[in-house]
């Protein structure tokens, strides 16, 4: 497996942020390579490909977001695996030289390039998505294809606590599969307890809605806030949180700075963080040391 700094084309990682990102990083450089930072998207990115270097790119751009952006992240944890014996890259080495992986694209999300960097290993996954059904507009016949999917995983040492970076709960039971092939072990799926989720309550700036699954006749209640409005200041809320109902799942938004505001849901029963603003590498290691504070680990 060789080891490479970014294996997605520039134009088409660049093509899947906001634009308000781009116009950020426009402004940043703009003096330095002659910028010009109000030209609709389309322009914005040509001028970008075409007048700042790669490096610049992959160190503002792809470091930060290249992993990230509104991704939704399964938890998991390897136990008792080889992961206790690498703390050094050249120990990840050899043991990438034992493997035999795969070449060829397959439905499963194979490891593709894999780095260890503080005290964390990570992994790009690439496999076949789906197939899709098109109609060929030369020949009006339905043609099929099985586009290019990417997961990204990071498995902490030497607790084995693992992030998933991919939407389908099936490829990321696939790749944490695959993953215990390679570095032996079992795993076990991370969720939430009521307790837990009190947690991420008590931790947010606001508490935008919640899910419950009561006993009885109903089989999900749905709450949520009206505008800005804190779910936690609502009576209703309040009685239904008393009563000890099992709450199912919950969105929040957190504030860690007077311009940044975080937005995410969390699945308490399958352990699972669904950003829903788009959130930075920084941004989602915040979240994410949070769920492992409060899972104890």
């Amino acid at each position: 497996m060789q080891k490479q700094i970014n294996r997605e084309p520039l134009e088409v990682f660049i093509n899947r942020l906001p634009t308000k990102i781009l116009r950020d990083f426009t402004k940043k450089h703009k003096k330095r390579y002659n910028l010009r930072t109000h030209l609709p998207r389309e322009k914005l990115i040509s001028q970008i490909l075409q007048k700042v270097p790669e490096e610049v790119i992959l160190q503002d751009l792809y470091a930060p977001y290249g992993w990230a952006g509104d991704v939704t992240i399964h938890l998991f944890q390897i136990d008792g695996s080889k992961l206790n014996e690498i703390s050094k890259e050249s120990q990840l080495a050899n043991l990438l030289k034992s493997l035999d992986f795969k070449r060829g694209l397959t439905e499963l999300p194979e490891p593709v390039e894999m780095t260890l960097s503080d005290d964390e290993i990570r992994i790009r996954h690439e496999f076949l998505g789906e197939p899709i059904i098109y109609r060929d507009p030369s020949t009006y016949k339905l043609q099929t294809v099985r586009p290019l999917e990417t997961a990204f995983s990071v498995i902490h040492l030497p607790t084995g606590f693992t992030e998933l970076r991919v939407r389908k709960r099936t490829y990321a039971l696939n790749a944490i599969k695959l993953l215990t092939q390679y570095f032996g072990g079992n795993y076990k799926i991370l969720s939430f307890t009521r307790d837990n989720l009190a947690a991420w309550i008590d931790w947010a700036t606001t508490l935008r809605n919640a899910r419950f699954k009561p006993t009885g006749p109903i089989s999900t209640l749905y709450m949520g806030a009206k505008g800005w409005l804190d779910l936690r200041n609502v009576e209703l809320f309040k009685e239904w949180w008393k009563k000890g109902e099992r709450v199912e799942g919950i969105y929040i938004k957190f504030e860690y700075s007077s311009k940044r505001e975080l937005g995410f849901s969390i699945n308490a029963r399958m352990g699972k963080i669904m950003f829903r603003t788009f959130a930075s590498e920084e941004e989602i290691k915040l979240v994410v040391n949070r769920g492992r504070l409060i899972l104890g680990l």
